[in-house]
């Protein structure tokens, strides 16, 4: 919530938002201030006033601007399209509703005055909204757990390279977590409401691996008995992601290129071009500037697919996260397997301190 009016902040907070379940607020009295805490941990849902100071020093003036809440907004909907924004409006309704349709991401405004069950039913519809928009695309992926200066840095990474229509390279150590990373690129991208499509490239030989992607023709190859879609199509509108793009070989990555030069392809045994608009992310935990200069992968081919390149920090580089990731596997195991366990004792979580985690985060959920 931005809000430089203290008190209202607090009737808001105490009327309506703590009545709300599962719901976590924070607030900010200028836009400095409230920029810098969307940043560092972008929420689903921003109340904003529109008329507030601009800096924490004309906050402590009683410097309010008239731009202030027109510069939060456009900021939130160049760099996180996807959080929704509900004005705090003491203007006249022509000017709010003005504001409304003339900024992506806006969906509703509440006036000050309005009685606080009115408020209330408001959120609760941005919020309902917000929760089937997650279900129509499965949820959010898997969580992205942790608190550690790495994992915020990634979450800023995340949240920025998200709604850009750009090719990301994730590069990790195995089990670190690059599929969660994919996911949430996904979720806060633009094409969150289209489908996202994997594939571990290493699981396929060279020749069922081209037609997993691109799809077949009856008869192409033997066993090939009908027509058959191939991934990039069934990504259409979405995001794929090449698992383990270090094992593709260079027949493969001629395609793969082509796809990311031209945004077509033609399924194996077909002269037919097909066109399709996919996010390709890729992700490998091998160094594929050095296969490059062994001359093992195409030097063209790895500067496209690493437009936006992102590193996933090893669990040994963020072991403070250790307790919190415990904790959310342990939660997640004891209502899948309807266990009662609840806690890690403290002997125990000391012990998962002090080890190495080679296997990572894989390595502690099983473990």
């Amino acid at each position: 919530m931005v809000e430089d009016d203290r008190a209202y902040a607090q009737e808001i907070a105490g009327e309506v938002l703590s009545l709300l379940e599962d719901v976590q607020t924070s607030f900010a009295q200028d836009v400095q201030t409230a920029i810098a805490a969307i940043e560092a941990d972008p929420p689903d849902l921003v109340l904003v006033d529109m008329i507030f100071p601009l800096t924490p020093a004309d906050l402590k003036v009683g410097r309010p601007s008239p731009e202030g809440g027109e510069r939060v907004i456009a900021h939130v909907t160049r760099l996180f399209p996807w959080i929704r924004i509900v004005i705090l409006s003491g203007q006249e309704k022509s000017k709010a509703i003005s504001l409304l349709f003339g900024h992506r991401g806006i969906t509703d405004y509440i006036f000050k005055d309005s009685p606080y069950d009115e408020i209330r039913v408001r959120i609760l519809k941005q919020l309902e909204a917000i929760r089937c928009q997650k279900a129509q695309v499965g949820g959010a992926g898997p969580a992205l757990v942790g608190e550690s200066a790495p994992m915020q840095t990634l979450r800023t990474l995340i949240a920025k390279i998200a709604p850009e229509p750009l090719s990301v390279l994730i590069l990790g150590e195995t089990g670190t977590g690059k599929e969660v990373v994919a996911h949430q690129i996904h979720s806060l991208s633009r094409r969150r409401g289209g489908p996202f499509v994997k594939v571990n490239c290493a699981a396929f030989a060279e020749s069922l691996l081209e037609s997993e992607l691109f799809g077949h023709r009856k008869g192409s190859f033997t066993g090939a008995e009908s027509d058959r879609v191939g991934r990039f199509e069934a990504a259409e509108g979405g995001t794929l992601l090449l698992d383990e793009i270090g094992e593709v070989t260079e027949s493969v990555q001629v395609k793969l290129l082509r796809f990311l030069q031209e945004r077509e392809f033609e399924p194996v045994g077909s002269n037919r071009t097909v066109r399709v608009d996919v996010r390709l992310i890729c992700a490998t935990n091998r160094d594929l500037a050095q296969m490059v200069k062994e001359g093992k992968f195409r030097q063209d081919f790895y500067h496209r697919i690493r437009v936006m390149p992102l590193s996933i920090p090893t669990l040994a580089d963020r072991k403070s996260d250790i307790p919190l990731l415990a904790a959310h596997f342990l939660k997640r195991l004891a209502r899948e397997r309807t266990r009662p366990v609840t806690r890690i004792s403290p002997a125990a979580t000391s012990r998962l301190m002090t080890y190495s985690w080679p296997g990572n985060v894989r390595e502690l959920e099983n473990v």
